[in-house]
């Protein structure tokens, strides 16, 4: 026990057992979904190679666990491992101290053969007997299990919290992490809701003629994700000097709003995948993701809408394509065309400088403005400056004294995040400039996806705080005012629409409309009255990406005007390839 506890503290894990918080019978159901599999195996295999495979495989997860706890605020979920990239994300976190711990605890199930062979077999010559390699394997998977789930200890946790919550990481709270798990297996599987039928789906939204406007619109309409933006000045942080003085600047010339984002210290594509297609995460499986699981077919999006009307829609992202598997969802979202790092490289050369390269998404969206003045056009912009990590890096300038927080690391990453910050803003200042020489200068609709990784570590009065982002519109000519309320973040899809200049299809006007109505004070989760609240949302949510489309025009509108379009089918110049 004494190694252990040396293990422990070499990888800063705390030192008490946390299931000594949940209650004896909650104690004990964790426990037998421990042993069980154990067991079982130890029938199939031999025992020293159970001992050392289940204490390599029980310490990697621990490992990548506590990652994933720290950068996310969630434990591992049955999910993760279907998404694959989850792990290879989490190692990229990982310290030069988590590694050596690690690296020490997977040579233990080595050295105690090396030991047993050495000195029990010289005394014992009918070998080593199988309960001494098992025992050794249960101890020490039992003892990994455990620390894992340290984060969500709390001694309050009663013994009526066994029903499962969609939530994986409150149910983890509530029952251990095995015991969430097997009781959340029910939300790895999208279930329709009650009472989803066309009749339903025709009673929750309009059916009132689409009108196309008298002319075409012209509004050319740019969308930003600036990834991991968080403006802390906001949250008091006590910077030296303003990080981003441009962005300020451009805040009193545009509308703003507080909106929630579904996600903290990653996970850009949930966010994506909310502001295109307006639908929640909060109807989903706990830490699933659309683009890589349910967007494999024709899905309803703001992009195909637009393309109907005659908008050339394109998507510049300086990453992989092949990231959140965007290079196909893009093409079924319906993106005329996807330049990611490999076209950039391509048209710019290789890329200079420290970071991400953002610039070279401004020019490039600049380069397609200036090809196609006359025509229409939406573009989707993705920047990655100021992404994680945070840490092993020295900034270029002290933004926030290293006495700011009790963890001195906070103020480490927050200077290296200023950093980028900083640089982004200048990015931004010169696309803008660029934009107002422009003959039709867009409508910029332009919001952070998420809080970056040190928001989890940071002091904030609530968890909602650590999911508020801002959302800032500039060259408004469609007369949008600014959110009195609170929003989510699927609420920008009718925002992108309607300054365009395109009629909002049914869907989306039931967007707007609840919107309009709610204040959010937190991402929406389906609690209490909230589940009875958004009922009609969600059955509207199911039908868009599981169902039979009901809610698309062409559903609704059987016998309407010919000219109405099905929100999933391809615009008509779509190219074969998204790139």
């Amino acid at each position: 026990m004494a190694i252990l506890f040396i293990l422990q503290a070499s990888l800063d894990y705390p030192m008490d057992m946390p299931f000594l918080g949940l209650g004896a019978l909650v104690f004990l159901m964790n426990l037998l979904l421990i042993l069980a599999p154990l067991v079982a195996w130890s029938f199939l295999i031999d025992a020293r190679a159970l001992s050392i495979l289940s204490i390599f495989s029980s310490a990697g997860f621990a490992a990548l666990n506590l990652r994933k706890i720290t950068e996310r605020g969630a434990p591992i979920e049955l999910l993760d491992f279907y998404n694959l990239q989850v792990s290879p994300v989490l190692l990229k976190y990982m310290g030069v101290r988590e590694i050596l711990g690690l690296v020490a605890i997977l040579c233990l199930p080595f050295g105690f053969r090396y030991a047993v062979n050495r000195y029990w077999s010289k005394r014992r010559p009918w070998g080593v007997p199988h309960f001494a390699y098992i025992s050794i394997s249960f101890l020490l998977v039992i003892y990994f299990t455990a620390i894992c789930a340290e984060p969500f200890r709390d001694d309050s946790f009663l013994l009526d919290q066994f029903p499962p919550h969609p939530d994986h990481a409150d149910a983890s709270r509530r029952n251990g992490l095995p015991l969430a798990t097997i009781l959340n297996l029910k939300f790895i599987r999208v279930f329709h809701p009650n009472n989803y039928n066309e009749e339903v789906i025709r009673k929750i939204v309009s059916i009132k003629p689409q009108v196309a406007p008298a002319s075409m619109p012209n509004n050319n309409v740019v969308l930003i994700l600036l990834e991991s933006f968080r403006d802390y000045s906001l949250d008091g942080v006590p910077f030296h000097d303003d990080v981003l003085p441009f962005y300020h600047q451009l805040k009193k010339e545009s509308v703003v709003g507080n909106y929630y984002s579904p996600v903290l210290g990653g996970g850009t594509a949930n966010v994506e995948f909310e502001v295109l297609t307006g639908m929640s995460m909060a109807f989903l499986p706990a830490d699933s993701i659309p683009h890589e699981q349910y967007i494999n077919q024709p899905t309803p999006a703001v992009v195909g809408w637009l393309a109907k009307f005659g908008y050339d829609t394109y998507s510049i992202h300086d990453n992989f394509g092949s990231y959140y598997n965007r290079v196909n969802v893009f093409k079924t979202l319906r993106f005329k065309q996807f330049f990611a790092s490999k076209e950039l490289t391509s048209e710019f050369g290789r890329f200079k400088g420290p970071g991400y390269p953002d610039r070279t998404v401004f020019e490039k969206s600049i380069r397609l403005f200036s090809a196609s003045p006359e025509k229409p056009q939406f573009q989707y912009l993705i920047t990655m400056n100021t992404h994680g990590p945070y840490s092993g890096t020295k900034s270029e300038k002290s933004w926030v004294s290293p006495g700011t927080y009790e963890d001195p690391t906070i103020a480490d990453e927050l200077n290296v995040y200023a950093d980028r910050m900083h640089r982004l803003d200048g990015d931004l200042k010169w696309y803008f400039e660029q934009l107002k020489k422009l003959k039709n200068p867009p409508t910029v609709i332009m919001f952070g996806d998420h809080h970056p990784s040190m928001s989890v570590r940071m002091p904030f009065p609530d968890e909602g705080s650590r999911h508020k982002v801002e959302v800032v519109m500039w060259n408004n000519k469609t007369g949008l005012v600014a959110p009195q309320k609170s929003q989510i973040m699927p609420c920008v899809s009718s925002m992108i629409l309607h300054s365009a200049g395109v009629p909002l299809t049914p869907y989306f006007e039931f967007i707007q409309n609840m919107c309009a109505t709610h204040d959010f004070h937190a991402p929406l989760a389906l609690t209490g009255k909230n589940a009875q609240e958004f009922a009609s949302y969600e059955i509207l949510c199911y039908d868009r990406l599981f169902g039979e489309k009901f809610s698309t025009p062409n559903s609704l509108e059987k016998k309407g005007a010919k000219g109405e379009a099905l929100l999933s089918s391809p615009p008509k110049d779509a190219p074969a390839s998204g790139n």
